[in-house]
């Protein structure tokens, strides 16, 4: 079992890399900089991470992809509805955005933006948060049809990351306010749709009903 003050030393160090990857994706983790940030003898990576950095990358983006996925699940929670709650998943980024001076956006984005045909590792981490968070967001949508459930909830966080990058260029939270406006709207017709369908059945049967 790690000693307190190895434990903490290993967290400082996946901190400064999380902290790197936000501001510049994968070359925010180069380990030169990892050890200014988290104020550790290089030699410490080595003793921590034998496996080099796509081993601090990965663990990495395993403990910050745990955080968002409690971020995203406290997002959703509590909304009246899941138009409103979508609404509020990107109200809330925004506002993490806006905290961060517009510095900061998605370690997990800005790194798969970064890698290349030989990081086979990293790009199979990326993609299991991706697809975990996308569990998370599907799992407040209560659209009947499972297909469109999912992919609903993969489009909510494809506009996340999309407007994240809007946002930093821009420096403005407008992009993430818009997505969640347009999410919302998407959201609510998706839901509603299949009670639509319902009525217009229920139609139908009684003109058919009157017709006999």
């Amino acid at each position: 079992m790690a000693r307190p003050a190895a434990r903490a030393a290993r967290a400082r160090i996946l901190d400064a890399a999380i902290d790197g990857m936000r501001r510049r994706g994968l070359a925010g983790a180069a380990l030169n900089e990892i050890v200014a940030a988290a104020n550790a003898p290089k030699g410490s990576l080595y003793h921590y991470f034998p496996e080099g950095k796509d081993a601090i990358v990965c663990e990495a983006m395993g403990v910050y992809g745990e955080r968002v996925r409690e971020y995203i699940e406290q997002s959703l929670a509590g909304a009246r509805s899941a138009p409103h709650a979508v609404r509020a998943l990107l109200r809330a980024v925004a506002e993490r955005l806006r905290q961060s001076g517009f510095e900061q956006s998605c370690a997990v984005g800005a790194v798969s933006l970064d890698v290349g045909v030989g990081d086979v590792r990293i790009v199979a981490c990326a993609a299991g948060e991706f697809r975990s968070w996308i569990d998370v967001i599907e799992s407040h949508l209560p659209i009947p049809d499972a297909s469109r459930r999912r992919q609903v909830a993969g489009f909510v966080l494809t506009a996340i990351q999309g407007a994240y990058v809007r946002g930093r260029a821009e420096r403005s939270i407008a992009p993430l306010l818009e997505a969640g406006d347009c999410l919302a709207a998407l959201v609510a017709a998706m839901v509603a749709q299949p009670r639509q369908e319902d009525d217009d059945e229920r139609r139908n049967s009684r003109t058919k009903d009157r017709r006999q």
